[in-house]
């Protein structure tokens, strides 16, 4: 059990071991009790140095006190707090900067009686987030337990050392939450927990039960955090309406001025709005043109009759049809009638990606051989395409390919790629491209399956690198100059690409962008640890490119704890807080970092600022689309990691059982102090060991 940490007589700083017997004089006098108050005054003001001396000494009145608390000086502010004598206004402005050291300070008991209020300023911080924590003292969970917030009481039910007393209080507190976890600690009783899947499960079900939301509805509410929402994959993000905030609450009446409107923004917005009635729809037809014609094609408002009379409209390039098909109303039959048409290519195509189109239609696509390769492209991407469908087309394209030089690859390509595509069909078309040195792309299919051919060699990789090195240097437009691009970014970031070519990628590559996919590759932190060493983290300090390598590396979820040990104690501020911000860095690595030469007073709260704001914009959602999203398999690894401190035991539980979650975020888990958490996190360590 830790005890709460007093500093009695300050020890002189580094800089005071050369000092000569003045300077030795002067802080003896500023360290000193009896010191008169004039003297004090006059020492603080001789260097910054003594002002840190005399801001922590219990001899110092009020109003010295008061004059140093005008300095801006971190050190000078953090020691006041820790000062029995400091005025209670200023402490109480100075609580919020520094909450831990509030609780060092020997009159805490006294001045609580003295301001009850200030308990909830120094828990309206980052504090709340540190009481999750190990590194905190006993003591200052027992002052938490006492908060009149119900996270705070719920932070003490997080951390493993609450001890039986504390949590005995909190069992009897009328929160049913806070009560509930209470009882659920590991230090509550010595009960085993063999039913705890059982708890979860109920917990579960009472939470969801009066819920209809799936998975793709639930996304869309994190995904309005922008915060979360760059955690998002691609191939996830097209499931989030991009313009859905550009449609605020309008009411029918409005929207009907809208749509009679002289101007034709106006009627454009009438005719995009989801919540636009299908009568003013018709209105807005009869007097359409242009712009006007494909947003009420994509109006899921639009009645089949209303669909029925725009497909007869002139439509050259296929954009009004292509609109239609995609529609949510659009009915089968007219789906069916649209496919059996010779309407142009791009129709085919709507019809071709439309989850809602049935097997039998995108096998007469795929039997059509009229239609441009395109169209077949997106049928492979369709989740309804069955592995016979995708056999049926490589094929096709194989034998295509065998009599045409010149044959479309693009449809192997992503075959190859398709998660669902049987191995061994894999391996055959991987060996084909690499056989023929044709254009093998990595990122297609990447924003519709979510991940990148695992079966592409290492050899094969390399082979892909020097192609794309000189497609980069020979590219004459932008569009060829961002495709490569985006091609050695994925190779930088391919968990395939062998050891040597991942290393000069990371350190010798005269492109930033490689350098930074090339941190994004989840062997980066496990090589510098096991192959290349620590020390090749010195080769990257120099340089604005080389700390922002440093940053991304300190900032990964795949970072090992003993290399996020060594990056916080890094030189330079940025990477410090990458690596102190990591939702996977271990308790002890922060405590320990607090004592290290390399901190500074004050980083550690300012670390867990990301921390606090993401989950306060987390709680926003609703509780049942938050359990949503963490319980299913396809929840994004960022947003896991970065919940994984959630104040719901049930939103951890699922964090530890979801096999999408990092490995060290799962090893923190299992030390959770819900008993719950702690069985859900071993199974799954166990079950992957």
């Amino acid at each position: 059990m830790k005890t709460m940490f007093i500093r009695a007589f300050p020890q002189p700083p580094t800089e005071y071991l050369l000092m000569n017997r003045e300077q030795e004089t002067a802080f003896l006098e500023a360290a000193n009790e009896n010191t008169a108050s004039e003297r004090l005054r006059e020492l603080a003001k001789t260097s910054i140095e003594l002002a840190r001396v005399v801001a922590q000494n219990p001899g110092a009145d009020a109003d010295i006190l008061q004059e140093l608390g005008s300095y801006s000086d971190t050190i000078v502010r953090q020691n006041l707090v820790m000062n029995p004598n400091i005025p209670l206004s200023l402490l109480m402005v100075l609580a919020k900067q520094f909450p831990r050291h509030l609780f060092r300070n020997p009159a805490i008991d006294l001045l609580v009686l003295e301001s009850p209020n200030l308990l909830v300023t120094a828990f309206d911080t980052v504090l709340c987030n540190l009481i999750k924590r190990t590194i905190v003292p006993v003591s200052l969970l027992e002052y938490a337990a006492k908060s009149s917030s119900e996270n705070v009481k719920l932070a003490v039910t997080i951390n493993c050392q609450t001890p039986k007393a504390t949590l005995e209080y909190l069992a009897s507190n009328q929160n049913t939450h806070v009560s509930e976890a209470a009882r659920m600690h590991i230090n509550w009783d010595n009960a085993s927990c063999e039913n705890w899947e059982e708890i979860a499960q109920t917990a579960i079900n009472n939470l969801l039960k009066d819920s209809s939301e799936d998975f793709q509805d639930a996304i869309q509410e994190v995904a309005k955090i922008s915060a979360f929402r760059a955690d998002i994959p691609k191939h996830l993000l097209r499931f989030v309406p991009y313009r859905k905030a550009a449609y605020p609450e309008t009411t029918v009446n409005e929207l009907e001025k809208l749509a009679q409107s002289d101007k034709p923004k106006e009627r454009l917005i009438a005719a995009e709005h989801p919540h636009t009635p299908g009568q003013i729809l018709e209105q807005l037809l009869e007097s359409a043109d242009g712009s006007i014609f494909y947003a009420l094609a994509s109006n899921p408002n639009a009645p089949v009759h209303f669909l029925k009379k725009l497909l007869e409209k002139p439509d050259t390039y296929g954009d009004l049809g292509r609109r239609i098909a995609c529609n949510p109303n659009l009915p089968l039959e007219l789906l069916e009638e649209m496919a059996d048409s010779n309407r142009h290519n791009a129709v085919h195509q709507a019809i071709a990606g439309n989850p809602r189109t049935p097997v039998y239609i995108l096998e007469k696509l795929a039997n059509n051989h009229r239609l441009m390769g395109y169209v077949h492209e997106t049928i492979v991407y369709n989740p309804n395409t069955p592995i016979t469908l995708l056999e049926k087309l490589a094929h096709d394209y194989l034998e295509r390919s065998a009599k045409y030089s010149g044959a479309d690859y693009n449809v192997l390509n992503r075959i190859a790629n398709n998660p669902k595509t049987p191995n061994q069909l894999v391996l055959s078309l991987l060996a084909k491209f690499e056989e023929k040195n044709r254009g093998y792309s990595l990122t297609s299919g990447v924003e519709e399956f979510g991940i990148m051919n695992p079966y592409v060699s290492g050899k094969f990789l390399e082979t892909l690198l020097e192609r794309q090195k000189n497609n980069l240097k020979t590219a004459w437009h932008k569009n060829f100059e961002h495709a490569a691009k985006s091609q050695l970014a994925a190779i930088a970031r391919h968990p395939n690409l062998p050891e040597n070519s991942l290393k000069k990628l990371l350190l010798e590559h005269e492109e930033d962008f490689i350098r930074y996919a090339a941190t994004e590759n989840p062997n980066t932190p496990k090589f510098i640890v096991q192959i290349w060493g620590l020390d090749i983290l010195k080769s990257l300090n120099p340089g604005i490119v080389n700390l922002g390598v440093l940053r991304k590396i300190a900032a990964s979820l795949y970072a090992t704890q003993e290399l996020l040990a060594v990056l916080i104690n890094h030189e330079n501020t940025e990477v410090r807080k990458a690596a102190a911000s990591n939702p996977c860095i271990d308790d002890s690595i922060l405590e320990s970092w607090e004592s290290s030469p390399a901190y500074k007073p004050g980083e550690l709260e300012a670390s867990l600022y990301p921390e606090r704001e993401l989950l306060t914009q987390w709680e926003k959602i609703p509780r049942s689309s938050r359990l949503t999203v963490l319980l299913n398999p396809q929840a994004p690894m960022g947003i896991l990691a970065k919940t994984s401190r959630s104040f719901s035991w049930l939103e951890r539980y699922a964090v530890a059982q979801n096999p999408n979650t990092p490995t060290q975020i799962r090893d923190r888990l299992s030390k959770d102090g819900n008993r719950v958490v702690r069985a859900a996190a071993n199974l799954q360590k166990f079950s992957r060991s």
